[in-house]
């Protein structure tokens, strides 16, 4: 019998996006046996700094398969070097093939997946969230603007920090104080290069937009036209990297916004719900309160009531 959904086997079993949105609820670590993870002694006594501190974690990892890696939302940047086999890169906007030299960065704060069916092995170093603020508020996974070259010279450094972990001796120490000094400088070189980058420069200059948004008192009643005037983009090149590199559209985005600053009012002030609505922009109650229950999963009115809504509040920002 004749089974069609053999005929693209590849396509059956790429997850879907309400499947990957499931996949990247919960943190995954899976690597198969005689895998190899090596971390650098970045904490041990009179240990060097590398990038003065901004890197927290750092190591080398060959994975056997099944290899998989779910993190949700980390508060770190991941820097990855990948210097044998292929792994694919998932968000929940993109899927991205990793090959070889090609020097990847997962920002802080995006939620994404990593995978392989083969032998692989790669550097990699966390970097602390807010260390590297050329990357704030990026929501996607990016190729960093780096020679192949380099990133592959990087397996090279790594082997040999971790086959002179138990060394002794002022030579073994010059060799590590000398290594520590070139890893330093490639990769800040890097993150200079990726802050150069033209696509990079547009993304900063639309988070900032966002960041003003925000901080603006009256940002509640402001519309969409008017952030796309500041940004100097087309509509659909602003809509576009908004949903492919902060992880939002717009509307979602103003929207959260005055839910937020709506649940505060319900909770602090004594002010009609009208009134309430008619202060965030909304030009009648049943518009306001369509869009605050799908928000928040209750009316305003019951919100107002509900005997556990300090739960409900957004979290406090410094």
């Amino acid at each position: 019998m004749y089974n069609h959904m053999s005929k693209n086997p590849a396509k059956r079993n790429k997850p879907g996006r309400k499947k990957l949105a499931q996949l990247l609820q919960y943190p995954v670590f899976k690597m198969g046996r005689n895998s190899l993870q090596w971390f650098m002694p970045l904490h041990a006594p009179n240990s060097p700094e590398l990038c003065g501190g901004k890197v927290q974690a750092a190591g080398y990892s060959i994975a056997h398969p099944p290899y998989e890696i779910v993190r949700v939302k980390p508060p770190y940047h991941v820097m990855l070097f990948l210097f044998m086999g292929k792994v694919k890169l998932s968000s929940l906007y993109h899927t991205h093939t990793v090959l070889p030299g090609e020097p990847w960065l997962m920002p802080a704060g995006s939620s994404y997946r990593y995978e392989s069916r083969e032998l692989t092995a790669m550097v990699w170093f966390h970097f602390r969230g807010e260390s590297l603020p050329c990357y704030h508020g990026l929501k996607e996974p990016k190729r960093l603007a780096w020679e192949k070259n380099n990133a592959l010279d990087m397996r090279f450094y790594m082997e040999k920090l971790r086959r002179l972990e138990h060394s002794t001796g002022i030579g073994a120490e010059e060799i590590r104080r000398r290594i520590y000094e070139i890893l330093n400088y490639e990769l800040g070189a890097v993150s200079q290069a990726s802050i150069h980058n033209n696509q990079s420069a547009v993304i900063l200059r639309l988070q900032e937009i966002w960041d003003e948004f925000e901080k603006n008192p009256n940002h509640y009643r402001l519309d969409i036209n008017e952030l796309i005037q500041k940004s100097k983009l087309s509509r659909s090149r602003f809509y576009s990297l908004c949903i492919n590199q902060l992880g939002f559209t717009p509307y979602e985005k103003i929207t959260k916004l005055r839910m937020n600053h709506a649940m505060s009012l319900l909770h602090l002030s004594n002010e009609k719900i009208e009134t309430i609505a008619q202060e965030l922009g909304y030009s009648n109650l049943f518009a306001f309160s369509k869009a605050f229950k799908k928000t928040v999963g209750i009316s305003p009115k019951k919100f107002r009531v509900h005997p556990l809504r300090q739960n409900l509040l957004p979290e406090k920002t410094a």
